[in-house]
């Protein structure tokens, strides 16, 4: 078996998920944005690889970095970043893992009672949750675009508080927008799933432990 290349990153784990959110993401997400979101130093020297059929016979696709990757998403065994040109000499069987890595950091919330994880989110709470993201401006952005707005709407929240037409900052107006949305449906279990397929993708952009402790406060109320 070769040994795994340097630099290859295998995480993107989008293994035989098939979901409303992940539908969502295909919609919008290019090989060059699932680069950047992976953090890599220099994204233009990857390639994203899409890999159809089994492991044992499977064949692959490089998708160019302006291309939308759509519907393949819903579809393929797994997408991998390899450094660009070495496709060919890559054993994919040997960096596709069917196992998921025990302990993630979201794991307490599927531990929770159904009722609480149903629970509708309150405005106060869209606030404190727009502390728990990353810095990362781009990365934000694709968050919200996971939540259904589209590139208008988040540009427009972003030069409402810049020029000070809100009170307040950009997540904060856009969850609240999604509550306003889904009304019933603005729950917590529909927000982590998206937080969660965003985890995948992107590990630690989310900061777990106050998010633990927003929701489990909330549900005390």
């Amino acid at each position: 078996m070769p040994n795994k290349p340097e630099l290859v990153e295998t995480k993107v784990r989008l293994l035989s998920e098939q979901s409303e959110e992940l539908h969502r993401l295909s919609l919008h997400l290019t090989a060059e944005e699932l680069k950047k979101m992976k953090g890599l130093a220099d994204y233009k020297m990857f390639d994203v690889i899409i890999v159809h059929q089994g492991f044992e016979n499977c064949t692959f696709e490089v998708i160019g970095d302006e291309e939308i990757i759509g519907d393949r998403i819903s579809t393929c065994k797994e997408i991998i970043i390899v450094p660009k040109g070495q496709s060919d000499s890559v054993d994919f069987a040997s960096l596709i893992s069917e196992v998921e890595t025990p302990g993630q950091p979201y794991d307490w919330f599927n531990q929770l009672p159904e009722d609480q994880r149903r629970r509708r989110l309150r405005y106060e709470e869209a606030g404190l949750l727009s502390c728990c993201l990353g810095n990362e401006c781009d990365q934000c952005s694709i968050v919200f675009l996971t939540l259904g707005f589209g590139k208008g709407e988040i540009e427009i929240a972003e030069r409402d508080y810049r020029s000070k037409a809100s009170p307040f900052n950009t997540a904060t107006q856009l969850f609240c927008k999604w509550i306003e949305r889904n009304g019933s449906n603005a729950t917590f279990a529909s927000l982590i799933d998206n937080f969660i397929l965003f985890e995948k993708i992107n590990p630690r952009f989310f900061d777990w432990g106050k998010i633990k402790t927003i929701i489990t406060n909330a549900v005390k109320k």
